[in-house]
């Protein structure tokens, strides 16, 4: 009966669509932790321990297949460096400049823009196709997302200024979305072997930040509470989401995947409500519906990827 559960189990997470959603969940819960977080341990410090923290613990479960597939990794080394020193950790490291100078809404209006440069690259890039439901699809999702972030007024929209915040988030957005399309590369890997060598290098490169943030004396050692932040950020965000993504990506192709990433403010929303104690309007409720309509005509008229 066990062994029947567990392969239920398995089923179930071998699902790209539910692997998606599981990845935008616990990226909606990276939200929540990361605003409580704040005072409680130094933005640079925290994303450079989380991607230690994920590397180590990939390190001691995957260091003898590391070893085994080193032929592998080193024919791909390059590709291996950009996509977790430069994309990955890029969009870590302008998102947690971005926060710093633009409003919350501003933020989640920019981060709706990935599906569509991810759309777009896989279009310029790759020469993928992308049928018109499907466009109307992703222009119905983004809809939903920015009818969430402007709870639901028009005058929200409208009176928004973009500054240089809204810049580097859209910095963020290219880097999520260059990682998204890379992540099509097709090499003999397991997902988490792929996942360590890519924090690996997002680890080097925030490192610097950290160091840098240092020398200058705004390091903020981590609370209790701060401890807890880098545990969720470098386990379940980083280590949990990003394995499940990754194999959303190379099931359904980037297109489809890039799409998924409009709940993850619909996820905060909610989970806002629950662990917050943010009220829940009516607002919310449309546009948690636009976005999964939206996801619905991009799975129910997918075209060959």
């Amino acid at each position: 009966m066990s062994q029947l559960r567990s392969l239920n189990f398995s089923r179930f997470l071998s699902n790209p669509s539910t692997a998606l959603l599981l990845a935008t969940l616990m990226w909606g819960g990276h939200t929540i932790v990361a605003r409580a977080s704040v005072g409680e341990v130094s933005p640079m410090l925290m994303m450079a321990l989380r991607w230690l923290l994920c590397f180590v613990i990939l390190l001691f479960f995957y260091g003898m297949d590391f070893k085994r597939e080193w032929p592998k990794i080193s024919k791909n080394l390059g590709w291996l460096a950009i996509m977790g020193g430069v994309f990955l950790a890029g969009f870590t490291l302008f998102f947690i400049l971005a926060a710093q100078h633009t409003s919350a809404t501003n933020l989640g209006i920019m981060q709706s823009s990935i599906p569509g440069i991810v759309v777009l690259l896989g279009f310029v890039c790759l020469g993928k196709k992308f049928g018109s439901i499907q466009i109307c699809g992703l222009v119905i999702s983004i809809v939903g997302v920015i009818h969430l972030v402007c709870s639901g007024s028009l005058a929200n929209l409208i009176s928004l200024q973009f500054n240089f915040g809204d810049v580097l988030m859209f910095l963020a957005c290219c880097c999520y979305a260059s990682f998204a399309v890379g992540l099509t590369k097709k090499i003999a890997l397991n997902s988490f072997l792929l996942l360590m060598v890519f924090s690996f290098f997002a680890l080097i490169t925030l490192s610097v930040g950290a160091t840098i943030e240092y020398l200058k004396g705004e390091t903020i050692f981590p609370s209790y509470f701060g401890i807890f932040s880098i545990f969720y950020s470098g386990v379940m965000a980083s280590l949990v989401g990003q394995i499940l993504f990754v194999r959303g990506v190379q099931s359904v192709g980037s297109n489809r995947a890039g799409l998924y990433l409009n709940m993850v403010p619909v996820f905060g929303a909610a989970m806002a409500v629950i662990f917050l104690g943010e009220k829940l309007h009516s607002f919310h409720f449309i546009s948690g519906l636009f976005v999964l309509f939206g996801i619905y005509l991009v799975e129910k008229f997918k075209t060959g990827e």
